[in-house]
Formats: C-alpha cells, structure tokens, sequence
C-alpha cells in the first residue's frame, strides 16, 4: 500500500531513503555531543553483524552507522512495525525483516512459522551476498553488559547454508554502541563500536 502511496505522490523509495538519511544526520549531531567509531566494518560478501543494544530506540540510529552498508537488512521485534509510520519506514525505507518475541507474548505455531519465514528471508539475503543486521539478545534492557544470546544469527546462518547452491563463507561481526552517559544519552557521546 505505501509503495502505491509514494508512486502516486511521486517519490521514490530511494528519494526517501536519502531524505531519512538527511535527517537522520543533522539529528543525531544535535542529540549528541560526539559521535566516532572505532573499528572497520566488513564490507563485501555475506556479513551477519551482531548488534549489542544497550539502548532503547537511539540504537536504530545508531546502529545504522556500523553497518556501513546500502545492502544492510535489520532484523526487528514485530511490536515495532505496529505504528504505520515506523512500519513504512522500517519495512520500506530500511527493509526490516520482523520477528515475534516470546517475551512480547507472541507463541504458538504462527509466530513461530512466521518467525521460520523471517530467518529463511534473511537468509535468502546472506546467499546474495548481502549483510544482516540483528541483536543477538533479543532485547534491550539499558545496561552495559551482555545478556543471554537468542539462537536467530545461528538459525539464519544454517538455513542459508543449507539452501546455498555453493558454498558459502558467513563473516560475522560483532558490533555495539557505548554511550558516555547511557541513562541520559543527550549530550553524551556515543562511540560505535565494531
């Protein structure tokens, strides 16, 4: 429907793209004090990055500079993809892939089908060569240290190497923003880390 929607307005996603990105910038130098990282991101061939995700919603931001790639698919808690307006530009503008949480209450065998759906889209995106973007805790929980990892980057890069018609080399890299005042992020400085 939004594709529709920008078509008849005339916009391309692209335009679109460049346009949050535009924004995206100015925003966060005026958010933030000093914004580095520190590191070199994989740039070629299929690249799962692991996103540690102290933060709550500043991480998105964030997280969108350490990828360092136009071909970057993030994965999301589907509650994000709720708001019609996060979910155009989550689904359409950064092409985010959603998944169900069990600590969002979402069960069963949909969500877990749906979920099954989610990773083989994934790894359909690893075998092209391409990167994904993904929390391996599943959660953030405003703190500095890791929790327990999820099973999804491992389930995504089994699936793609199982549907590979050649083999296939993943690099995984991990990734993370330290900010100096986590709990009070304005005027902090952030630091990527990779």
């Amino acid at each position: 429907m939004f594709q529709h929607f920008s078509r008849w307005l005339g916009l391309d996603l692209l335009f679109i793209r460049f346009f949050l990105w535009l924004v995206a910038i100015p925003v966060t130098s005026l958010f933030f004090r000093r914004f580095k990282v520190r590191g070199h991101p994989i740039t070629k061939g299929p690249v799962i990055i692991l996103f540690h995700h102290p933060n709550h919603f500043l991480d998105i931001l964030v997280s969108g500079f350490a990828a360092a790639r136009a071909d970057t698919r993030f994965i999301g808690k589907s509650t994000l993809f709720q708001n019609p307006v996060v979910n155009f530009i989550f689904r359409y503008d950064l092409k985010a892939i959603p998944v169900n949480r069990k600590i969002d209450g979402q069960t069963g065998s949909k969500a877990a089908a749906e979920n099954q759906k989610a990773l083989e889209e994934a790894a359909e995106h690893l075998i092209k060569g391409r990167s994904v973007m993904i929390a391996p805790e599943g959660r953030s929980i405003g703190q500095r240290h890791l929790m327990p990892l999820k099973s999804g980057a491992a389930r995504m890069a089994k699936i793609a190497h199982d549907k590979s018609e050649k083999p296939l080399e993943i690099m995984v890299q991990s990734a993370t923003a330290n900010y100096s005042d986590l709990h009070n992020p304005f005027g902090s400085t952030v630091t990527v880390i990779l």
